[in-house]
């Protein structure tokens, strides 16, 4: 059978069991209709480098990229162990995300140059599309500015709705939030993030429309205070959390509109008791509720009368 004998929705249907790499490679330039189809692929499909060799990334990036950068509306780029160096390869090579002007998502795993990741929050400016942002380093870049660099321009993106960033910050003296408030984003993930309560909830500020929220807390407040704030758009919060009974209260009541809540504490013990008055007293649309709780017991403790004491 002829391939261009099927009908459009078959080849549609058919570039689902390719990958965007070989799609391009073997039926892209073949002639005006499968590349008009080609094209209609990835209004709704990504173009995936991750796990591509060299060999073949040079092609795409060389070959195609250049004629097809403002048709594509997803994009990952990966310096795993596998493809080294590609996010600098990819720059090398004259391109720049100015050229995706409809790029709406952006994925770029294990960034492993210091002088790459200053590249790519210099070129996310470019993006104003944009709605779905995940960028992820390799452990063994870190720098506190250029951390501050990927945070501050959450706020320049007037459609950035899900946005996920392995920043760090370990200077309990300095804490940066974006330099403008965003009004679009509602799902942020900063899992690897230290703050405390207050700082949370100058972070939020910026963010009035948020939904979801995964981060980590320090906090070893000594008093129970009224919050002075309430965040009533998060429905769902996920927290590593270290620090005291008081300042997990403080947490709760900053967010009383709750549904889905997942906790995982390190050093702070909280029994089912103390658990179900937070609970009734602060989180009454509470739906799901997960918690993992780590603490050390002497030799003269019963485990069995712990556990029983912290379940119920």
């Amino acid at each position: 059978m002829n391939l261009e004998s099927l009908a459009n929705e078959l080849l549609l249907d058919l570039f689902e069991y390719f990958s965007s790499v070989y799609l391009l490679q073997t039926f892209y330039d073949l002639n005006t209709r499968l590349n008009n189809l080609i094209l209609h692929h990835f209004q709704s499909h990504i173009l995936n480098f991750q796990s591509v060799s060299k060999y073949d990334f040079d092609i795409v990036c060389q070959k195609y990229l250049p004629s097809i950068s403002d048709r594509i509306i997803s994009l990952r780029l990966s310096d795993d162990d596998d493809t080294p160096k590609q996010i600098d390869l990819f720059f090398s090579y004259g391109l720049s995300f100015n050229l995706f002007s409809h790029l709406k998502s952006l994925s770029i795993y294990h960034v492993y140059s210091l002088n790459s990741l200053k590249r790519i929050t210099n070129e996310l400016l470019y993006l104003p599309q944009l709605t779905h942002l995940k960028i992820t380093r390799h452990t063994i870049v870190y720098n506190e500015i250029y951390d501050i660099g990927i945070i501050d321009p959450i706020g320049r993106f007037p459609k950035l709705a899900y946005c996920y960033l392995d920043i760090i910050n370990d200077n309990d003296c300095y804490f940066l939030t974006p330099s403008m408030i965003s009004s679009s984003l509602k799902y942020l993930s900063v899992p690897y993030l230290d703050c405390n309560i207050n700082q949370l909830i100058y972070l939020i500020k910026y963010i009035p429309y948020l939904q979801s929220l995964n981060i980590r807390i320090v906090d070893h407040a000594t008093i129970s205070q009224i919050p002075t704030i309430i965040f009533l758009s998060i429905k769902k919060l996920k927290v590593l959390f270290f620090g005291t009974l008081n300042a997990m209260k403080n947490l709760l009541q900053t967010m009383s509109n709750l549904e889905n809540l997942k906790i995982e504490m390190e050093s702070t013990y909280i029994d089912g008791y103390q658990w179900k008055t937070m609970i009734e007293n602060y989180l009454p649309n509470l739906i799901l509720f997960q918690f993992k709780m780590s603490t050390s017991l002497s030799h003269q403790q019963n485990k069995e009368e712990k556990i029983d004491e912290i379940l119920n």
